[in-house]
């Protein structure tokens, strides 16, 4: 009995109450027991397993330990299920490194990145292809023909990452005929003071103030054999002004952190990145974090995406003239740096106070080729 009570399933089953009241409630609704024992205000006993929903339903608090072939059939679904899904993730890991998930360009400077990829992808190279399968030297003829300003292409795959290295062409010289007839051009206005001919005719001298687009050497010689054209080419150095004027309201709007951050997290693969919960909303700051994982030593093709959302208020303020004179002089001198092609000789700030507004009025001079 024993043994067909082993195979059909047992369940231990323990209630707290009187054994007789237990008893006779469980045997009023046609449930078999056996093997009764009361232990201090609890009665333990055995029912068959099929039987254990219909006594739950009696006693919901019924402490239920299962025995038999049923249990352990149970147990071991689930670790088959285990098993079968720890064996899917390993196929899908061992799999996902033979193909390509992320390309990495270097070596391009002008060319944009994304040009590239999409020439690759219009070759049939794309998120998930197979990485022994890429044919570079097919791929080199392809993205030079498609890419003019690209001299030499090169593509390796390294598990699931496709590193490409590019180098781009360099431009041909531009050929000048010598005979032809051109002159040197102030590209500034400016005082000169160096002046050095190579070929052609002066015009001006050092100490001369000239103007922007006033011809500086004529390419027009006159010699004892007459007159002849030729290409002019001179160096021209002079001393350039600048003056830059800015202005700002002292009244401005500014950021105050209030405390709240929130966490939001995703995925990011193959560029697409797929978020996991809400975050962020109305003046909230936001910061992204990207990090690779790896498993066993591996890079998996999949990024974790942390954001970050920090919680800012706006208030009006009012800085000081000096405050503002700081700011206008930054974004003056960065002005200046990129208009400027030689040395700064002298500079000087002007700073005003209208009231509500601070301006500042940027001079200097500088030395420079404008010719």
């Amino acid at each position: 009995m024993k043994t067909i009570n082993y195979l059909r399933g047992v369940s231990e089953i323990e209630i707290c109450g009187a054994a007789e009241d237990v008893i006779n409630r469980v045997s009023g609704e046609d449930i078999l027991l056996w093997g009764a024992k009361e232990n201090e205000g609890a009665v333990t006993f055995y029912i068959h397993t099929k039987n254990v929903r219909k006594l739950l339903a009696l006693y919901p608090e019924a402490k239920v330990t299962g025995r038999g072939v049923p249990e352990k059939l149970k147990k071991l679904r689930r670790r088959a299920v285990f098993l079968i899904f720890t064996l899917i993730f390993a196929c899908l890991w061992v799999f996902s490194g033979l193909l390509v998930w992320e390309f990495q360009v270097t070596g391009n400077t002008d060319v944009d990145e994304y040009e590239i990829i999409r020439v690759l992808n219009e070759n049939g190279v794309n998120y998930g292809s197979v990485g022994f399968l890429i044919d570079s030297e097919k791929l080199s003829n392809a993205v030079l023909c498609e890419i003019t300003e690209l001299s030499w292409f090169a593509i390796n795959v390294k598990g699931s990452r496709a590193l490409i290295s590019v180098r781009e062409r360099v431009p041909k010289p531009k050929i000048v005929d010598p005979n032809e007839l051109t002159g040197v051009y102030a590209e500034k206005s400016g005082l000169v003071t160096s002046v050095e001919v190579y070929d052609g005719t002066r015009l001006v001298s050092v100490g001369e103030e000239v103007s922007a687009g006033d011809m500086l050497v004529s390419g027009i010689t006159s010699s004892c054999t007459g007159v002849r054209s030729e290409h002019a080419l001179a160096r021209i150095y002079a001393q350039t002004a600048y003056e830059f004027t800015a202005e700002m309201p002292k009244n401005c709007s500014f950021k105050r952190y209030t405390g709240e951050e929130k966490v939001r997290y995703g995925l990011n693969i193959c560029g697409n990145v797929f978020d996991f919960g809400s975050g962020g909303g109305e003046n909230m700051e936001r910061y992204e974090e990207q990090r690779d994982i790896w498993v066993f030593g591996a890079q998996l093709p999949v990024k974790l995406v942390r954001t970050s959302f920090y919680g800012y208020e706006l208030y009006e303020g009012q800085l000081t003239t000096d405050e503002c004179a700081e700011i206008l002089k930054d974004e003056l001198s960065a002005k200046l740096r990129q208009e400027n092609t030689g040395d700064v000789l002298w500079s000087d700030f002007e700073v005003c106070d209208n009231g509500d507004t601070v301006s500042v009025t940027l001079r200097a001079h500088c030395y420079e080729r404008i010719g």
